[in-house]
């Protein structure tokens, strides 16, 4: 979910040593970033870029099993930053977000409200990637009724 929507659709990055690029376009000619230059870094654009993820519109869990995660190249899932500045959470915000989505899966049957509209529609103006309209869901509470022997 965090490769397809992003919560947020850029991070900034200043630049600790000249870095020199060749244009792929062009192989003879390259340009530099100077050290201390800031630079935006589009992690939406990067997350649908069909050069690093096929078919970059369909949610597919499986791209990022242990053995597919090795095929993608460096550095091209943003999910919670990246380099020295990644989040120092992630693996706790992992976990957390595993357990919150077994308890509410195991206690609620969700279903999509009609005030949401489908298909999704982002809105491009927004600073945090946002749905037109809103999410709406509607939470059933499930009867977990166990019998103990």
């Amino acid at each position: 979910t965090l490769r397809k929507y992003p919560p947020l659709m850029v991070m900034t990055r200043e630049c600790t040593e000249e870095t020199k690029f060749v244009v792929p376009d062009n192989p003879d000619q390259e340009f530099k970033i100077e050290k201390g230059c800031h630079i935006v870094i589009s992690v939406l654009g990067m997350h649908h870029d069909p050069q690093y993820y096929p078919d970059p519109d369909t949610f597919d869990p499986d791209r990022f099993t242990k053995n597919a995660k090795h095929a993608l190249p460096k550095n091209c899932f943003f999910g919670f930053g990246d380099g020295p500045r990644i989040c120092l959470g992630q693996r706790f915000a992992n976990m957390q977000i595993k357990l919150g989505i077994i308890s509410i899966v195991r206690n609620f049957e969700i279903r999509v409200n009609y005030k949401t509209k489908v298909p999704v529609e982002m809105v491009p103006e927004s600073f945090v990637l946002a749905a037109r309209g809103g999410l709406w869901l509607n939470f059933y509470k499930r009867n977990n009724e166990t019998t103990s022997n």
